[in-house]
């Protein structure tokens, strides 16, 4: 059918979105679930996660067993495949239909039939993790957080196992602090735990303390001090030789694929062929090979890496969606014998769940029907050098339903948050993504992945260390000025927009040039040394900014965009959610005042209740209306 209609902002917000894949181990089920908006007129605009489950070699529809759960998530079968466990919340007996209780594990069979719950606690389950003999389960749970409210895990967390036959949860530390990860060892009676050894912004960057705990008696059995990256996962090889984890990068900045020998007490780097960024990682069953999701510069590629050797096979391009609202978010699961479901996305449709089944291909969902009566447009993978220090970088180009050019087009730059983090070949999801939303109405919009983001390697990474606002600028405007030459941009009607470090280097970008005509800019960083005053996260800054506010000034001062007010003139747009706890709403209110001081044409608008992440899709259509509103102003 002919793509004919333009996009509008509910076209995005209404997507239907598949996450947490899961094959059982047999490969005889496949299970996922679907995060659905609800109704469209509710006072708050949310969505319900409900798990589908469907025997893979039957010619059956998806069924959704747990109807009478208010939401349902994270399912996982056991090892020997007999039992599925999963998390929901059961309807609450509230005035408020909206309520439900807390979350809690239940157990089904194979089929997702017979469910029961497993937990009963006052507290959230979070994550959860089968022990290799079938009998327990190890979870994490973390007491209510308030209306609005955003955390990082700085919630007390506990960690706790449970037998699914006497449904008992017993906790299996002594002291909880600081938990991060946990993963079984393959006796089903030990747990790998991973903790912060420092409190505040300091731990995200410290050494963590990986301890081996017998859950019978609390025991530790082994202490490691793991440096790692500042965020990182734990996984135990099934052979128990091997605990996978992401270390630090030489400045710290971004992390490396790493392997603690267990009986040695060695680290190691893990070698790799491939070049790009492991984003997920499970063990092989022989444990000689990890399964993992690579992001190698724009694209998603489910891998195979030999420990040893580092060779890498490439199985299948895939999805590679970070903006899952579920904490144990997969898009790909291997049966036992090397079969798996993996997400697969394009530049015009929403991922579909795909089965890769003796090397044949074949999708097993069509979520987004509707999606292909909107005009959306192929994206072009580009390169180009820096005009300083001629490095190749790499990025993307939508234009406006793929249209042959007769003159040049207006271009809209757009720039991704993180910065450790990447705009990849797939679809633009509308919140963060204004891509295929902008070019649906006549815009070329260019996404760079300057240094600084992921799926360039560490050295691409670790770049803009002490640098921001230096190399990565340079590489964003040498792009723009690559699609000038080329004859695809008008350089006389340039925009500028982005979100979180996008929301750094757009106000930037209009203090160092008047080049843009327009600029969208949200998640504002305008004073790095406020935002590290109040930001939940000024560890990060610490190490991107090569220390403290207090211990180098002059760098701090010298980046931030309200300190350079005086030469921007061009028309701004600012939003931001005020309980965002990661670039607070003063971040905004500062860079507005700076603006308007200067006789900037200005305009902030405040999202009540939001955070960094918008929940409420009313809020993101009233985003993306008023994002196209300012743009056509002025462009």
């Amino acid at each position: 059918m002919a793509q004919t209609r333009v996009a509008e902002p509910v076209d995005f917000v209404k997507v239907r979105k598949a996450t947490d894949l899961q094959m059982s181990p047999r490969g005889t089920f496949g299970a996922f679930v679907l995060n659905t908006p609800n109704q469209e007129k509710s006072p708050k605009w949310l969505s319900t996660r409900t798990i589908w489950i469907k025997a893979l070699d039957q010619d059956q529809k998806w069924n959704q067993p747990f109807t009478d759960l208010a939401e349902s998530w994270s399912p996982a079968w056991s090892p020997n495949g007999r039992r599925l466990a999963f998390v929901a919340r059961r309807a609450s007996q509230s005035a408020k239909p909206e309520a439900a209780e807390s979350a809690q594990i239940f157990i089904a069979d194979a089929d997702g039939s017979n469910p029961t719950p497993l937990t009963t606690l006052h507290h959230q389950v979070k994550a959860f993790r089968w022990a290799p003999d079938s009998e327990t389960i190890a979870f994490i749970a973390q007491a209510e957080q308030k209306e609005g409210a955003e955390s990082l895990g700085s919630g007390k967390l506990k960690l706790f196992s449970v037998n699914i036959h006497r449904k008992l949860a017993r906790p299996v530390l002594k002291d909880d602090e600081h938990l991060i990860d946990f993963s079984w060892g393959p006796d089903s009676s030990t747990l790998a735990v991973l903790r912060n050894t420092a409190t505040g912004y300091e731990g995200w960057f410290a050494k963590k303390s990986l301890s081996l705990v017998d859950i019978a008696s609390q025991r530790t059995i082994k202490d490691f001090t793991l440096d790692t990256g500042y965020f990182t996962l734990i996984r135990w090889s099934p052979d128990g030789n091997y605990v996978f984890f992401l270390g630090p990068s030489a400045t710290r900045a971004s992390v490396v694929p790493m392997l603690l020998n267990v009986k040695a007490g060695t680290v190691t780097a893990l070698p790799m062929s491939q070049s790009g960024d492991i984003l997920e990682v499970e063990w092989a069953p022989d444990s000689t090979s990890l399964r993992t999701k690579i992001l190698d510069k724009n694209n998603g590629i489910i891998a195979t890496i030999d420990i040893r050797t580092g060779a890498t096979t490439a199985l299948e391009r895939a999805s590679v969606d970070w903006l899952s609202e579920s904490p144990t978010f997969t898009t790909f699961s291997f049966s036992d014998q090397g079969d798996f479901l993996y997400l697969k996305e394009s530049a015009t449709s929403p991922a579909d769940v795909w089965l890769s089944r003796s090397g044949e291909r074949r999708k097993l969902t069509a979520l987004n029907p509707d999606i292909q009566n909107l005009r959306l447009s192929p994206i072009e993978e580009v390169t180009w050098r820096n005009k300083n220090d001629k490095e190749v970088i790499h990025g993307m180009l939508i234009k406006p339903n793929g249209q042959a050019l007769n003159t040049p087009l207006p271009l809209i730059t757009l720039i991704h948050g993180g910065p450790y983090w990447a705009w990849w070949n797939g679809w633009q999801e509308g919140y963060i993504g204004w891509g295929q939303f902008l070019a649906s109405h006549g815009y070329a919009v260019f996404l760079p992945n300057p240094r600084g983001s992921r799926g360039g390697g560490t050295k691409y990474a670790d770049a803009i260390v002490g640098d921001l606002g230096g190399v990565d600028y340079v590489d964003i405007m040498s792009g723009v000025d690559s699609l000038i030459s080329s004859g695809i941009a008008d350089p006389e009607r340039l925009g500028i927009g982005g979100f979180s470090y996008g929301g750094f280097m757009t106000p930037w970008a209009i203090t160092q040039t008047n080049r843009f005509k327009v600029a969208v800019a949200g998640g504002v960083i305008a004073n790095w040394k406020t935002l590290w005053n109040t930001s939940i996260i000024p560890g990060m800054f610490t190490t991107l900014l090569l220390g403290t506010p207090e211990e180098n000034p002059e760098l701090y001062a010298e980046r931030s965009p309200v300190n350079h007010a005086q030469h921007a003139s061009t028309p701004t747009l600012i939003y931001q959610g005020t309980v965002d706890k990661r670039t607070p709403v003063g971040q905004a209110r500062e860079l507005y005042a700076a603006l308007k001081k200067n006789k900037v044409p200005t305009e902030l608008i405040l999202f009540e209740g939001e955070g960094h992440y918008f929940k409420d899709r009313n809020n993101t259509v009233k985003l993306m209306e008023k994002v196209l509103q300012w743009y056509r102003r002025y462009l």
